[in-house]
Formats: C-alpha cells, structure tokens, sequence
C-alpha cells in the first residue's frame, strides 16, 4: 500500500520560524507512514529541504485576483496538475498565505486543503476570506492564536498543535565555556560581560526598539552586552535594522550590540547567552523560547499571544507587557544580578519541555491529526 503523500506549501522566500517548523513536522511524520513534498517558491528554500533529503518543487505565486483572473486562474491549473502527478493525499499550508495562493489549485485537484495559523490574525478582508473557503481544517499554534483569528472555526474544524522539541544534551560547565570564548573571541566581547541574547528577523513584528530601550536601562548597572541573530538582507529587514541603528546611537549604546546576520550554528550561540530574550509585538508559538528553554536558558520574553502558554511568570521565566522597557530592563537584570535565580527559572523551563513540548508528544499528536484528516473522521 502506498504512503500517503502530503504537500507543504511554503509561503516565505526566506528561511525563518515557518521553515523550520514546517521542516519538523515534515520529520516527525515520517515515523507515521506519510510521505512529505515540499513546494517552495525560491531557491534558499528549497536547498534547505533538499539537504534535508526531502523531495521539493518549486512552484510560482500568482496573486489572487477576481478583476484579472486569468494568470491566477493558469497558475492554478499548473499547481493542481502537479498534486495530481505527485499523487498528493493531503495539501497542507504552512501558513495562511500560502492557502490564499493555493487554494483553488486544491479544489481542482480535488485535495484536502489544511492551514496553519502561526501567528495573530485578526483581520481578513472579505476578499481574501473568499479565498480561504476551501480550506477544510485550521491548525492553531496555541489557543490564543485560534480565539483570535478573524474567522470563527469551529471545533470540529480547528485544533491546537504544540510545537515540539527534545531537550537539548547536558552541556558541562567547561563546554559551554569554551564555546562562550569562541562566541567572545569572534565577536570581540570582554570576557567578563555578560551576554544577552535574541533570535529573530530584523521584522517589524519583533519589537527591536523596546529591547534597546532597555538594554539602555540594563548597561547602567551591568557590565552586559546585547546579541542579536537574525538575518536583515532583505529589504524591509535592512530597513528596521538601520532604524534600530539609529535609536541605539541616539541612546548610546550602539557599541554594546552585536548583529551577527543570519547564522547555521544558532545553538552554539545561543548557548553563551547567560539570558535568552524575546522582545516582540506579536507571536503565535515561538520556535525559540522552545529551543532556549531547552538549552536550560533563562528566558525573559513578551506576554503577548501565545508566549503564557510556555512562559509562566517567575515559575519557568520572566514576562513583560507588550512595549513596556523598563519592566523588560528589571526583568534581564534580576537575572544577571541573581545567578541562583536565573539558575532555577532555566531548569523549571528544561522540565517544562520534557514533560508538555517533548518531540514525541508532538511528532503522536501529527500524526493523530493527519489520519484523521484524511479519514475525514
């Protein structure tokens, strides 16, 4: 009998939370039989899944349009060909965008379409809503981004999907020395600063500026610097970057940030961080608190959406309300002034993922959820 054979649509031309995430699922249900094709609409994409050894093709986006049909209409035709010659069981989006695009293509294969909803949405036009009507169930990242979204599913269209993630090996204290003084020694940070850290795009969706406000905050009695990984390459990320340039100039403490730009080796890094932090304005499930929390760092992170999900407050780490440095800035610092503190928070986080965000609890709930949809039970 032949596997069932599921296409992901990547919506993104670039690497980030999305692919990565997409990638884990597509490596937790092997184990179940399901066989996974991955439609990428550029080439950084696709060589991220090839390398992975996943069978990829690359397909165009063509905006959906109902005053000038046509190339969507062909476009359409094209993709729904493709998931009939691949013998597609099940087409799953990785992201609401990628449904917009794919949708009628999916009716005129006549394929079950799935979506993933990976961050806030609260508004869809009615337009673009006529696009989504297609689709047959929704996966939520957390409860929060399903209460949220702009149109209402109900429970037996909808579920919660937890991102999984196995805790990372015990690393000694020598270990992790020496990886901090490789991390120091590149990018040129006195051995005795403390080091504060986030992953994440140069995106508007980050909250750079709350961050370096107070980061500003935080230098005035710690010896500290701020780490930032994340690629800003692109143009809308070019341009936050030089903004958040600007704002740590005007502060200051331009020399106290480092922006290393896209990295392969994130969990070397973070591993030198003696604080993990997520400063951001929206966030549906963050990949990084996960692999932080993992690598039994401390984390101080946004309450925003679904971060309280993960992040309980002084239990297994620290949250500020959205925009508000100064909370932000004694948070960080009673982690760098209380060592014994940041010590219990980043152990209390490491349980945390063993006993609710286990890779194998995720890759059983994948599967659990696939079958059914395509038993349509």
């Amino acid at each position: 009998m032949m596997s069932p054979i599921v296409a992901h649509i990547l919506p993104f031309h670039g690497i980030a939370g999305t692919e990565i995430a997409t990638l884990r699922l597509a490596q937790a249900v092997r184990t179940h039989g399901f066989q996974s094709i991955m439609f990428c609409p550029g080439s950084a994409v696709q060589d991220m899944f090839a390398s992975e050894g996943f069978r990829t093709v690359l397909y165009e986006q063509v905006e959906p349009s109902y005053r000038h049909p046509k190339n969507y209409w062909l476009n359409s035709l094209k993709l729904a060909r493709c998931f009939q010659q691949e013998r597609v069981t099940l087409i799953h989006c990785a992201d609401v965008m990628a449904a917009e695009f794919t949708s009628l293509a999916a009716l005129l294969a006549r394929k079950k379409l799935v979506c993933h909803v990976r961050n806030r949405v609260d508004t869809i036009s009615r337009r673009n809503r006529s696009f989504l009507a297609p689709v047959s169930n929704y996966v939520f990242v957390s409860n929060n981004t399903w209460s949220t979204f702009a149109i209402p599913v109900r429970k037996a269209k909808g579920s919660v999907l937890y991102d999984g993630i196995d805790p990372q090996p015990e690393i000694g204290d020598e270990q992790r020395r020496a990886l901090a003084a490789s991390f120091r020694s590149e990018f040129r940070i006195p051995a005795a600063r403390r080091i504060v850290g986030m992953v994440g795009r140069l995106a508007l969706q980050k909250d750079y500026a709350t961050l370096a406000r107070a980061s500003a905050e935080v230098v005035r009695k710690h010896d500290a610097c701020f780490v930032i990984i994340g690629d800003y390459t692109a143009p809308p990320q070019r341009k936050v970057y030089d903004e958040t340039r600007r704002l740590l100039a005007s502060l200051g403490i331009d020399d106290r940030f480092v922006f290393t730009g896209f990295r392969s080796d994130v969990p070397k890094l973070v591993a030198a961080f003696d604080v993990f932090v997520l400063s951001t304005h929206h966030e549906g499930f963050p990949l990084v608190i996960l692999e932080a929390m993992a690598d039994e760092r401390p984390v101080a992170a946004t309450a925003v959406d679904g971060i309280p999900e993960i992040v309980a407050h002084a239990t297994t780490g620290l949250l500020h309300p959205p925009r508000d440095h100064m909370q932000l800035a004694l948070n960080i610092g009673r982690y760098l002034s209380d060592r014994p503190f940041a010590a219990k928070m980043a152990a209390a986080g490491k349980a945390l993922i063993a006993a609710k965000f286990s890779r194998a609890l995720y890759s059983e709930k994948v599967g659990e959820l696939y079958r059914t949809f395509i038993s349509g039970r």
